[in-house]
Protein backbone atom coordinates (compact mmCIF):
# COMPACT_ATOMS: atom_id res chain seq x y z
CA UNK A 1 0.00 0.00 0.00
CA UNK A 2 1.23 3.67 -0.83
CA UNK A 3 0.84 6.20 1.85
CA UNK A 4 2.15 9.24 2.50
CA UNK A 5 5.24 9.69 5.63
CA UNK A 6 3.31 11.50 9.19
CA UNK A 7 4.24 13.39 11.65
CA UNK A 8 4.70 10.57 14.06
CA UNK A 9 7.50 8.44 16.38
CA UNK A 10 6.52 5.60 14.16
CA UNK A 11 7.04 6.88 10.76
CA UNK A 12 10.24 8.90 11.57
CA UNK A 13 12.08 5.82 12.56
CA UNK A 14 10.90 4.01 9.40
CA UNK A 15 12.32 7.01 7.44
CA UNK A 16 15.32 6.73 9.07
CA UNK A 17 15.71 2.82 8.55
CA UNK A 18 14.56 3.43 5.08
CA UNK A 19 17.47 6.14 4.40
CA UNK A 20 20.54 4.57 6.58
CA UNK A 21 19.76 1.26 5.27
CA UNK A 22 19.02 1.88 1.77
CA UNK A 23 22.27 4.34 1.96
CA UNK A 24 24.79 2.42 4.48
CA UNK A 25 24.43 -1.25 3.14
CA UNK A 26 27.50 -2.53 3.79
CA UNK A 27 30.26 -4.28 1.45
CA UNK A 28 33.05 -5.91 2.81
CA UNK A 29 31.92 -4.01 5.52
CA UNK A 30 32.14 -0.58 4.04
CA UNK A 31 29.29 1.91 3.16
CA UNK A 32 28.52 1.50 -0.23
CA UNK A 33 26.42 3.40 -2.46
CA UNK A 34 26.11 7.14 -1.15
CA UNK A 35 26.48 5.69 2.17
CA UNK A 36 30.37 6.33 1.30
CA UNK A 37 29.69 9.99 1.28
CA UNK A 38 27.28 11.02 3.91
CA UNK A 39 27.95 11.19 7.25
CA UNK A 40 25.67 9.17 10.02
CA UNK A 41 25.37 12.79 11.29
CA UNK A 42 22.98 13.88 8.17
CA UNK A 43 20.28 11.63 9.30
CA UNK A 44 17.67 14.31 10.33
CA UNK A 45 16.56 14.87 14.29
CA UNK A 46 13.04 14.36 14.72
CA UNK A 47 12.26 18.03 14.70
CA UNK A 48 13.87 18.59 11.49
CA UNK A 49 11.88 15.75 9.91
CA UNK A 50 8.10 16.85 11.10
CA UNK A 51 9.25 20.49 10.74
CA UNK A 52 11.43 20.77 7.40
CA UNK A 53 10.61 17.63 5.45
CA UNK A 54 7.13 16.43 6.12
CA UNK A 55 5.98 20.07 6.38
CA UNK A 56 7.98 22.42 4.64
CA UNK A 57 9.78 20.69 1.95
CA UNK A 58 9.24 21.00 -1.69
CA UNK A 59 9.29 17.71 -2.26
CA UNK A 60 6.98 14.62 -1.80
CA UNK A 61 7.42 11.46 0.15
CA UNK A 62 5.88 8.59 -0.09
CA UNK A 63 6.08 4.95 1.96
CA UNK A 64 4.55 1.72 0.38
CA UNK A 65 4.16 -1.10 3.21
CA UNK A 66 3.62 -4.36 2.99
CA UNK A 67 0.65 -6.39 4.82
CA UNK A 68 1.73 -5.95 8.37
CA UNK A 69 1.75 -2.02 7.72
CA UNK A 70 5.66 -1.94 7.68
CA UNK A 71 7.01 0.61 5.66
CA UNK A 72 9.33 -1.79 3.37
CA UNK A 73 10.11 0.98 0.37
CA UNK A 74 10.08 5.11 -0.08
CA UNK A 75 10.35 7.81 -2.53
CA UNK A 76 10.78 11.18 -2.90
CA UNK A 77 9.97 13.53 -5.90
CA UNK A 78 9.16 16.50 -7.21
CA UNK A 79 5.90 17.80 -9.62
CA UNK A 80 5.94 20.31 -11.78
CA UNK A 81 3.78 20.91 -14.37
CA UNK A 82 2.40 17.66 -15.16
CA UNK A 83 5.91 15.92 -14.83
CA UNK A 84 7.01 14.34 -11.81
CA UNK A 85 10.99 13.82 -10.94
CA UNK A 86 11.71 10.64 -9.06
CA UNK A 87 14.86 11.95 -6.88
CA UNK A 88 15.20 8.97 -4.77
CA UNK A 89 13.80 5.58 -5.08
CA UNK A 90 14.80 2.90 -1.38
CA UNK A 91 14.05 -0.56 -0.97
CA UNK A 92 14.96 -2.42 1.99
CA UNK A 93 17.46 -4.85 1.06
CA UNK A 94 15.40 -7.81 2.42
CA UNK A 95 12.73 -6.82 0.04
CA UNK A 96 14.81 -6.13 -3.01
CA UNK A 97 14.51 -8.93 -5.94
CA UNK A 98 11.60 -10.04 -5.63
CA UNK A 99 8.97 -8.06 -7.15
CA UNK A 100 8.12 -5.36 -4.71
CA UNK A 101 10.31 -2.07 -6.53
CA UNK A 102 8.02 -2.99 -9.34
CA UNK A 103 4.74 -3.21 -6.90
CA UNK A 104 6.00 0.22 -5.42
CA UNK A 105 6.49 2.05 -8.77
CA UNK A 106 2.94 0.53 -9.90
CA UNK A 107 0.89 2.17 -7.83
CA UNK A 108 3.35 5.54 -7.42
CA UNK A 109 2.84 5.73 -11.06
CA UNK A 110 -0.83 5.42 -10.50
CA UNK A 111 -1.08 7.73 -7.98
CA UNK A 112 1.02 10.42 -10.10
CA UNK A 113 -1.40 9.69 -12.86
CA UNK A 114 -4.24 10.46 -11.01
CA UNK A 115 -2.73 13.54 -10.21
CA UNK A 116 -2.40 15.01 -13.29
CA UNK A 117 1.07 13.55 -14.11
CA UNK A 118 1.61 13.21 -17.96
CA UNK A 119 5.82 12.18 -17.49
CA UNK A 120 7.97 11.00 -14.61
CA UNK A 121 11.59 11.16 -14.66
CA UNK A 122 14.13 9.84 -12.95
CA UNK A 123 17.88 10.34 -12.73
CA UNK A 124 19.94 7.05 -12.09
CA UNK A 125 23.56 6.06 -12.20
CA UNK A 126 23.78 2.42 -10.32
CA UNK A 127 23.77 -0.40 -12.76
CA UNK A 128 21.25 -1.79 -10.72
CA UNK A 129 18.80 1.20 -10.63
CA UNK A 130 19.95 2.03 -14.36
CA UNK A 131 18.68 -1.87 -15.36
CA UNK A 132 15.30 -1.92 -13.20
CA UNK A 133 13.90 1.39 -14.84
CA UNK A 134 14.47 0.43 -17.98
CA UNK A 135 12.19 -2.71 -17.13
CA UNK A 136 9.38 -0.13 -15.99
CA UNK A 137 9.94 0.84 -19.35
CA UNK A 138 11.84 4.30 -19.30
CA UNK A 139 14.17 5.02 -22.36
CA UNK A 140 17.65 7.09 -21.66
CA UNK A 141 16.70 10.92 -22.61
CA UNK A 142 19.98 12.83 -21.09
CA UNK A 143 20.15 13.86 -18.24
CA UNK A 144 17.60 11.56 -17.23
CA UNK A 145 15.82 8.31 -17.66
CA UNK A 146 12.03 9.35 -19.21
CA UNK A 147 8.97 7.65 -19.32
CA UNK A 148 5.55 9.18 -20.75
CA UNK A 149 2.04 8.29 -18.65
CA UNK A 150 -0.85 6.91 -21.14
Amino acid sequence: MIRDFQKNEADYRSFVDLFYRTHFSLVKGEPSGYGRYINTNSIPSYNHYVNIIIEDYPYHFKSFTDEENNVIAGAEYTKVAGTATIMHFFVLPEYQLKGNGRKFFNELQNYLRASGVIQINVSSYSLGSIEFWKKMNFEKDYPYYRKFLK
